[in-house]
């Protein structure tokens, strides 16, 4: 219950943060890439509100000033939203749009319509891109970070809290979800992050993130070759699959591999105590170190 918690609070934080849209954004609206008309407002993006219901898979009935989101698909195509001052109903919710008029087509605030109707608006900015998605309450979003011991020899599922390696892969990502009558769909979109917390750099980085069902069948696996960090770098990379069973729940997993770091040069003092000190190459010709010091 803990757990559930403390994602719901980062899910609050991810879907409310403010981004500014421009016009280099990439813009997904149910994972599909958005070509249609659209206009930046105030670093906000509007859409014609007939063309999001169509990307978002709604039909709609609109009588005077009020409009009814359908839940079920009409038999011939939905007729052009007319009006500013309109009243929305989607399920049990009532709400009007942050909207204007512009060559006789009726643009609505899209990350705004979309939060109404109970999406998620998601923003990367690694990637600059928008993304409006359809949640599956039953299989949300799975964030989780995993890493293996040194030299990259563990396996997927390993727990990053008992390890002490330095690479921690963290992967969160959203499932799409088509309400069944509306077709098939229940693709994963988000990121992948990496980061060395370590104090040296880590070389030969790989990473897997795995799609398993709740059982623990595996059913796809994504390999990401990193390559080096340094000690504190960092970074990101975009992930996605598309779930053939949009109601099946989703475990997401990470296995990280690397070269083997090396280790400070270990010596005994006089004592018989382990003292650590940086490993040295003389250079040819160099002295030898002072006595008691190689030995």
């Amino acid at each position: 219950m803990k757990r559930l918690a403390v994602f719901m609070v980062l899910l609050f934080l991810l879907v409310n943060v403010s981004f500014a849209v421009t016009s280099d954004t990439s813009v997904y609206i149910r994972n599909q890439p958005y070509k249609g008309l659209f206009v930046i407002k105030n670093n906000t993006l509007y859409v014609p509100v007939n063309t999001l219901l169509k990307y978002l898979g709604y039909d709609w009935i609109q009588k005077d000033k009020d409009v009814q989101i359908l839940d079920y698909r009409l038999d011939t195509p939905s007729s052009e939203i007319i009006g500013v001052d309109l009243n929305y109903y989607f399920g049990e919710k009532t709400f009007k749009a942050d909207n204007f008029v512009q060559n006789g087509k009726l643009y609505v605030n899209a990350g705004a319509f979309a939060k109404n109707m109970q999406m998620y608006v998601m923003y990367n900015d690694q990637t600059d891109i928008y993304d409006i998605v359809l949640p599956n309450f039953n299989a949300v979003a799975v964030t989780s970070g995993t890493a293996v011991p040194t030299g990259g020899t563990g396996s997927a599922g390993s727990s990053s809290e008992s390890s002490a390696d330095p690479i921690v892969a963290a992967i969160q990502a959203f499932q799409d979800y088509n309400p069944a009558n509306q077709g098939a769909g229940g693709d994963y979109r988000g990121t992948l992050n990496v980061k060395n917390t370590g104090a040296k750099k880590v070389t030969g980085i790989i990473v897997t993130v795995f799609a398993k069902t709740a059982g623990g069948e595996e059913l796809n696996r994504q390999t990401y070759s990193i390559g080096a960090l340094d000690a504190g770098g960092e970074t990101s990379q975009t992930y996605y699959w598309s779930n053939p069973n949009p109601l099946m729940t989703i475990n997401l997993t990470t296995e990280v591999k690397h070269d083997p770091i090396p280790e400070d040069k270990k010596e005994e003092s006089a004592d018989g105590t382990t003292v650590l000190t940086p490993t040295t190459t003389l250079e040819p010709g160099a002295q030898n170190p002072p006595p008691g010091m190689g030995k």
